[in-house]
């Protein structure tokens, strides 16, 4: 009986390693597709819908097309990798999250999926940091000369998994989305490179804008 029970226990503790081995290869993988924040939510609340109050900031890189069109495939994935790489860690500095990653530009909220009452702040602030970033890849010759669009807007988002039993993603979704896309689209009718909303001028901290 003695020998049945250890053998049992042992039977159990190899099995819950493998568990836990698995569902570590699991997140290794999938946290290489999504940001810790939402393989968090993914893991621990199943990605169920949720409305929360966050600023969306949406960017496209300017003349990527005519770029990629005298561009190898390596030429143009070694640029992408080079200007992507800061800026996604300039919006993990700034508590913010990338939602997508267009090719030519980039999805990210701040507040969502894990809520922060500084979110309007977090983002302008990360636009700035954009702006400036760009300029010196641009200026040292690391990425050749570019030039970004960014619109910000705070809102209502809904967030939550999008598809059926055999597919499934995490999306953000709302009229905040839809905005501050709109809003990205101006900057060539005005020549800028970013604009806010009335709503993130509101919350955006005195005496914290950098230039």
């Amino acid at each position: 009986m003695a020998a049945f029970v250890a053998e049992e226990v042992k039977r159990r503790l190899r099995s819950s390693l493998e568990f836990k081995f698995q569902k570590s290869e699991i997140e290794v993988h999938l946290g290489q597709q999504v940001s810790r924040e939402i393989l968090a939510t993914l893991t621990q609340e199943g990605g169920k819908p949720k409305r929360l109050h966050a600023t969306v900031l949406a960017l496209d890189i300017r003349g990527f097309t005519k770029f990629a069109e005298d561009r190898s495939p390596d030429e143009i994935l070694d640029f992408q990798n080079k200007f992507f790489g800061p800026i996604l860690e300039i919006i993990n500095q700034h508590r913010g999250v990338v939602n997508q990653i267009l090719g030519d530009g980039i999805m990210a909220t701040f507040g969502a999926p894990s809520p922060n009452p500084l979110h309007a702040d977090m983002a302008f602030q990360a636009s700035l940091a954009i702006i400036k970033k760009v300029k010196e890849l641009s200026s040292s010759g690391v990425i050749p000369e570019t030039k970004v669009g960014m619109g910000i807007h705070s809102g209502e988002v809904i967030t939550g998994n999008i598809g059926n039993e055999s597919r499934k993603q995490y999306s953000i979704s709302g009229k905040a989305v839809i905005i501050a896309f709109r809003v990205e689209q101006l900057n060539k009718d005005f020549g800028s490179q970013l604009l806010i909303t009335e709503e993130v001028r509101r919350n955006v901290v005195l005496g914290n804008i950098s230039t």
